[in-house]
Protein backbone atom coordinates (compact mmCIF):
# COMPACT_ATOMS: atom_id res chain seq x y z
CA UNK A 1 0.00 0.00 0.00
CA UNK A 2 1.42 3.40 -0.94
CA UNK A 3 1.60 6.36 1.41
CA UNK A 4 -0.64 9.19 0.27
CA UNK A 5 1.44 12.29 -0.39
CA UNK A 6 0.28 15.80 0.55
CA UNK A 7 -1.68 17.19 -2.36
CA UNK A 8 0.37 19.70 -4.30
CA UNK A 9 0.82 20.64 -7.95
CA UNK A 10 4.32 19.11 -7.86
CA UNK A 11 6.02 16.36 -5.88
CA UNK A 12 7.95 17.07 -2.68
CA UNK A 13 11.53 18.13 -3.40
CA UNK A 14 12.85 14.69 -2.43
CA UNK A 15 10.77 13.09 -5.16
CA UNK A 16 11.46 15.44 -8.05
CA UNK A 17 13.35 13.68 -10.86
CA UNK A 18 16.08 12.82 -11.31
CA UNK A 19 15.71 11.14 -7.93
CA UNK A 20 17.91 8.83 -5.91
CA UNK A 21 16.57 5.28 -6.02
CA UNK A 22 17.89 2.78 -3.43
CA UNK A 23 19.79 -0.12 -4.97
CA UNK A 24 17.37 -2.64 -3.45
CA UNK A 25 14.44 -0.91 -5.14
CA UNK A 26 16.29 -0.94 -8.46
CA UNK A 27 17.25 -4.62 -8.18
CA UNK A 28 13.72 -5.68 -7.28
CA UNK A 29 12.31 -3.68 -10.20
CA UNK A 30 14.88 -5.07 -12.64
CA UNK A 31 14.72 -8.76 -11.70
CA UNK A 32 11.63 -9.25 -9.54
CA UNK A 33 8.89 -9.58 -12.16
CA UNK A 34 6.89 -12.81 -11.83
CA UNK A 35 7.11 -13.60 -15.55
CA UNK A 36 10.86 -13.00 -15.55
CA UNK A 37 11.36 -15.23 -12.50
CA UNK A 38 9.46 -18.04 -14.22
CA UNK A 39 11.65 -17.45 -17.26
CA UNK A 40 14.83 -17.81 -15.21
CA UNK A 41 13.47 -21.06 -13.74
CA UNK A 42 12.69 -22.46 -17.20
CA UNK A 43 16.03 -21.28 -18.56
CA UNK A 44 17.96 -22.80 -15.66
CA UNK A 45 16.32 -26.22 -15.78
CA UNK A 46 16.01 -26.15 -19.57
CA UNK A 47 19.75 -25.70 -20.03
CA UNK A 48 20.30 -29.06 -18.31
CA UNK A 49 18.33 -30.71 -21.12
CA UNK A 50 19.94 -28.44 -23.70
CA UNK A 51 23.43 -29.61 -22.74
CA UNK A 52 22.33 -33.22 -22.29
CA UNK A 53 20.19 -33.63 -25.40
CA UNK A 54 20.18 -30.71 -27.83
CA UNK A 55 23.96 -30.40 -28.02
CA UNK A 56 24.20 -34.18 -28.36
CA UNK A 57 21.76 -34.39 -31.29
CA UNK A 58 23.04 -35.31 -34.75
CA UNK A 59 22.18 -32.81 -37.49
CA UNK A 60 25.00 -33.77 -39.82
CA UNK A 61 22.77 -35.37 -42.47
CA UNK A 62 22.39 -32.26 -44.69
CA UNK A 63 26.14 -31.59 -44.44
CA UNK A 64 26.97 -35.01 -45.89
CA UNK A 65 24.38 -34.45 -48.63
CA UNK A 66 25.62 -31.03 -49.72
CA UNK A 67 29.40 -31.37 -49.38
CA UNK A 68 31.77 -33.60 -51.34
CA UNK A 69 32.27 -36.96 -49.65
CA UNK A 70 34.32 -40.11 -49.98
CA UNK A 71 33.60 -43.70 -49.00
CA UNK A 72 35.82 -45.99 -46.98
CA UNK A 73 35.71 -49.24 -45.04
CA UNK A 74 36.24 -48.87 -41.32
CA UNK A 75 37.02 -51.32 -38.55
CA UNK A 76 35.48 -51.42 -35.08
CA UNK A 77 38.18 -50.85 -32.45
CA UNK A 78 36.05 -51.04 -29.31
CA UNK A 79 32.50 -50.61 -28.04
CA UNK A 80 31.55 -48.69 -24.89
CA UNK A 81 28.33 -48.33 -22.95
CA UNK A 82 27.09 -44.79 -22.43
CA UNK A 83 24.80 -43.60 -19.68
CA UNK A 84 22.22 -42.63 -22.27
CA UNK A 85 19.21 -44.50 -23.60
CA UNK A 86 16.41 -44.02 -26.11
CA UNK A 87 13.02 -45.60 -25.42
CA UNK A 88 14.67 -47.73 -22.71
CA UNK A 89 17.23 -49.06 -25.22
CA UNK A 90 20.89 -48.38 -24.34
CA UNK A 91 23.03 -46.14 -26.51
CA UNK A 92 26.45 -47.55 -27.45
CA UNK A 93 29.57 -45.66 -28.47
CA UNK A 94 31.50 -47.39 -31.25
CA UNK A 95 35.15 -46.42 -31.62
CA UNK A 96 36.37 -47.18 -35.13
CA UNK A 97 39.12 -46.32 -37.57
CA UNK A 98 39.52 -46.12 -41.33
CA UNK A 99 42.08 -45.05 -43.88
CA UNK A 100 41.19 -41.97 -45.95
CA UNK A 101 41.98 -41.63 -49.65
CA UNK A 102 45.06 -39.59 -48.72
CA UNK A 103 46.42 -42.59 -46.84
CA UNK A 104 45.92 -41.03 -43.41
CA UNK A 105 44.49 -43.21 -40.67
CA UNK A 106 41.45 -41.61 -39.05
CA UNK A 107 40.00 -42.53 -35.67
CA UNK A 108 36.38 -41.61 -35.06
CA UNK A 109 33.27 -42.45 -33.04
CA UNK A 110 29.76 -43.49 -33.94
CA UNK A 111 26.68 -44.07 -31.81
CA UNK A 112 23.93 -46.67 -32.10
CA UNK A 113 20.83 -47.47 -30.05
CA UNK A 114 19.97 -50.98 -28.94
CA UNK A 115 22.76 -52.79 -30.78
CA UNK A 116 26.53 -52.67 -31.22
CA UNK A 117 28.91 -54.37 -33.68
CA UNK A 118 31.71 -56.58 -32.44
CA UNK A 119 35.33 -55.38 -32.31
CA UNK A 120 37.02 -56.06 -35.63
CA UNK A 121 33.76 -55.89 -37.59
CA UNK A 122 33.83 -53.96 -40.87
CA UNK A 123 31.83 -50.74 -41.24
CA UNK A 124 30.76 -48.65 -44.25
CA UNK A 125 32.04 -45.11 -43.66
CA UNK A 126 31.28 -41.80 -45.38
CA UNK A 127 33.57 -38.85 -44.71
CA UNK A 128 34.01 -35.30 -45.97
CA UNK A 129 36.66 -35.11 -48.67
CA UNK A 130 38.04 -31.85 -47.23
CA UNK A 131 37.79 -33.03 -43.60
CA UNK A 132 38.27 -36.79 -43.21
CA UNK A 133 37.86 -36.44 -39.44
CA UNK A 134 34.20 -35.60 -40.06
CA UNK A 135 32.82 -39.06 -40.77
CA UNK A 136 29.78 -41.19 -40.09
CA UNK A 137 28.93 -44.88 -40.28
CA UNK A 138 25.97 -46.09 -42.34
CA UNK A 139 23.02 -46.77 -40.05
CA UNK A 140 24.59 -44.95 -37.11
CA UNK A 141 24.97 -41.35 -36.01
CA UNK A 142 27.87 -39.08 -35.07
CA UNK A 143 26.53 -38.00 -31.66
CA UNK A 144 24.67 -39.59 -28.77
CA UNK A 145 21.15 -38.81 -29.99
CA UNK A 146 19.29 -38.28 -33.24
CA UNK A 147 17.99 -34.91 -34.48
CA UNK A 148 14.70 -35.18 -32.55
CA UNK A 149 16.61 -34.67 -29.31
CA UNK A 150 17.05 -31.04 -30.34
CA UNK A 151 13.42 -30.47 -29.28
CA UNK A 152 14.71 -30.20 -25.72
CA UNK A 153 16.14 -26.81 -26.69
CA UNK A 154 12.63 -25.35 -26.89
CA UNK A 155 12.32 -25.09 -23.11
CA UNK A 156 15.38 -22.92 -22.44
CA UNK A 157 14.51 -20.90 -25.55
CA UNK A 158 11.08 -20.07 -24.14
CA UNK A 159 12.69 -19.25 -20.81
CA UNK A 160 15.24 -16.97 -22.49
CA UNK A 161 12.47 -15.09 -24.30
CA UNK A 162 10.60 -14.60 -21.01
CA UNK A 163 13.79 -13.40 -19.32
CA UNK A 164 14.54 -10.97 -22.16
CA UNK A 165 11.01 -9.57 -22.01
CA UNK A 166 11.22 -9.29 -18.22
CA UNK A 167 14.58 -7.52 -18.32
CA UNK A 168 13.18 -5.09 -20.87
CA UNK A 169 10.26 -4.33 -18.55
CA UNK A 170 12.65 -4.08 -15.59
CA UNK A 171 14.79 -1.56 -17.45
CA UNK A 172 11.71 0.51 -18.23
CA UNK A 173 10.61 0.35 -14.58
CA UNK A 174 14.04 1.56 -13.44
CA UNK A 175 13.90 4.44 -15.89
CA UNK A 176 10.52 5.47 -14.51
CA UNK A 177 11.75 5.18 -10.93
CA UNK A 178 14.67 7.47 -11.68
CA UNK A 179 13.16 10.05 -14.03
CA UNK A 180 9.38 9.59 -13.95
CA UNK A 181 6.94 12.06 -12.42
CA UNK A 182 4.47 11.08 -9.71
CA UNK A 183 0.74 11.74 -9.80
CA UNK A 184 -2.44 10.55 -8.11
CA UNK A 185 -4.65 8.36 -10.29
CA UNK A 186 -8.04 6.70 -10.17
CA UNK A 187 -8.78 3.21 -11.44
CA UNK A 188 -11.22 3.42 -14.34
CA UNK A 189 -11.30 -0.13 -15.74
CA UNK A 190 -10.13 -3.61 -14.75
CA UNK A 191 -10.21 -6.09 -17.63
CA UNK A 192 -8.92 -9.68 -17.90
CA UNK A 193 -6.22 -10.58 -20.41
CA UNK A 194 -5.50 -13.93 -22.04
CA UNK A 195 -2.50 -14.52 -19.74
CA UNK A 196 -2.42 -16.50 -16.51
CA UNK A 197 0.43 -16.51 -13.97
CA UNK A 198 0.44 -18.90 -10.99
CA UNK A 199 -3.14 -19.90 -11.86
CA UNK A 200 -4.28 -16.30 -11.54
CA UNK A 201 -5.48 -14.31 -14.55
CA UNK A 202 -3.46 -11.25 -15.45
CA UNK A 203 -5.67 -8.16 -15.35
CA UNK A 204 -5.19 -4.95 -17.31
CA UNK A 205 -5.85 -2.12 -14.85
CA UNK A 206 -6.31 1.30 -16.44
CA UNK A 207 -5.74 4.39 -14.31
CA UNK A 208 -6.53 8.01 -15.14
CA UNK A 209 -4.45 10.87 -13.75
CA UNK A 210 -3.82 14.57 -14.28
CA UNK A 211 -0.26 15.46 -15.26
CA UNK A 212 1.65 18.67 -14.51
CA UNK A 213 0.40 20.21 -17.75
CA UNK A 214 -3.18 19.95 -16.46
CA UNK A 215 -4.28 17.40 -19.06
CA UNK A 216 -5.70 13.98 -18.21
CA UNK A 217 -3.93 10.80 -19.31
CA UNK A 218 -4.33 7.06 -18.94
CA UNK A 219 -1.79 4.37 -18.14
CA UNK A 220 -2.42 0.63 -18.03
CA UNK A 221 -0.66 -1.74 -15.65
CA UNK A 222 -0.92 -5.51 -16.08
CA UNK A 223 -0.85 -7.56 -12.90
CA UNK A 224 -2.12 -10.86 -11.50
CA UNK A 225 -2.77 -9.09 -8.19
CA UNK A 226 -5.21 -6.31 -9.16
CA UNK A 227 -6.30 -5.91 -5.54
CA UNK A 228 -3.04 -4.04 -4.95
CA UNK A 229 -4.28 -1.33 -7.33
CA UNK A 230 -7.86 -1.16 -6.11
CA UNK A 231 -7.30 -1.05 -2.34
CA UNK A 232 -7.35 2.77 -2.20
CA UNK A 233 -9.46 5.55 -3.62
CA UNK A 234 -6.39 6.87 -5.42
CA UNK A 235 -3.14 5.23 -6.46
CA UNK A 236 0.24 6.73 -7.19
CA UNK A 237 1.47 6.37 -10.75
CA UNK A 238 4.85 7.07 -12.31
CA UNK A 239 4.77 8.52 -15.81
CA UNK A 240 7.24 9.73 -18.39
CA UNK A 241 7.21 13.56 -18.34
CA UNK A 242 8.00 13.61 -22.07
CA UNK A 243 5.24 11.09 -22.84
CA UNK A 244 2.60 10.97 -20.08
CA UNK A 245 0.82 8.09 -21.83
CA UNK A 246 3.73 5.87 -20.80
CA UNK A 247 3.78 4.95 -17.13
CA UNK A 248 2.80 2.44 -14.47
CA UNK A 249 1.14 2.26 -11.09
CA UNK A 250 3.73 2.32 -8.32
CA UNK A 251 2.11 -0.68 -6.61
CA UNK A 252 2.33 -2.74 -9.82
CA UNK A 253 6.12 -2.58 -10.03
CA UNK A 254 8.13 -5.57 -8.70
CA UNK A 255 8.94 -5.11 -5.03
CA UNK A 256 5.91 -2.79 -4.67
CA UNK A 257 7.97 0.38 -4.07
CA UNK A 258 6.33 2.92 -1.79
CA UNK A 259 6.88 6.48 -0.66
CA UNK A 260 7.67 6.85 3.04
CA UNK A 261 6.74 9.78 5.27
CA UNK A 262 10.04 11.47 4.46
CA UNK A 263 9.16 11.44 0.78
CA UNK A 264 11.71 8.80 -0.22
CA UNK A 265 11.26 5.64 -2.26
CA UNK A 266 11.64 2.32 -0.47
CA UNK A 267 10.56 -1.29 -0.92
CA UNK A 268 6.97 -1.95 0.05
CA UNK A 269 7.72 -5.64 0.62
CA UNK A 270 10.42 -7.27 2.73
CA UNK A 271 13.92 -5.77 2.38
CA UNK A 272 14.99 -9.27 1.36
CA UNK A 273 12.84 -9.02 -1.77
CA UNK A 274 15.73 -7.58 -3.78
CA UNK A 275 17.98 -10.47 -2.73
CA UNK A 276 15.25 -13.03 -3.40
CA UNK A 277 14.86 -11.61 -6.91
CA UNK A 278 18.53 -12.39 -7.58
CA UNK A 279 18.44 -16.05 -6.49
CA UNK A 280 17.16 -17.61 -9.72
CA UNK A 281 19.22 -15.38 -12.06
CA UNK A 282 22.31 -15.98 -9.93
CA UNK A 283 21.90 -19.75 -9.72
CA UNK A 284 21.18 -20.01 -13.46
CA UNK A 285 24.15 -17.91 -14.55
CA UNK A 286 26.55 -19.46 -12.04
CA UNK A 287 25.45 -22.99 -12.89
CA UNK A 288 25.96 -22.46 -16.61
CA UNK A 289 29.31 -20.74 -16.06
CA UNK A 290 30.58 -23.62 -13.92
CA UNK A 291 29.39 -26.21 -16.43
CA UNK A 292 31.13 -24.46 -19.33
CA UNK A 293 34.27 -23.91 -17.27
CA UNK A 294 34.66 -27.56 -16.32
CA UNK A 295 33.63 -28.79 -19.76
CA UNK A 296 36.32 -26.83 -21.57
CA UNK A 297 39.06 -27.00 -18.94
CA UNK A 298 38.95 -30.66 -17.96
Amino acid sequence: MTTILPRAPVEPAALLPPRAVPICVRLAAMFGGVLQQIGWLMLGFGMIFFYGFTLQSDWSGPMFTIMDTERATGTVVSVDYTNASENDAPVYRINYSFVAASGRKVEARAYATGYAPDPGQRLAVTYLRSQPDVARVDGMRRTTFGPLAAIAGIFPLIGAVMVAFGLREGWKANRLLGTGRLAFAKVTTVEPTNTTINNRPVMAVTLTFRAQDGASYEVTSKTNAPERLTDQTEELVLFDPDDPTYGAALDSLPGSPTVDTAGALRLGSSPLACLAALVLPGVTLLGNALYLFFRFTT
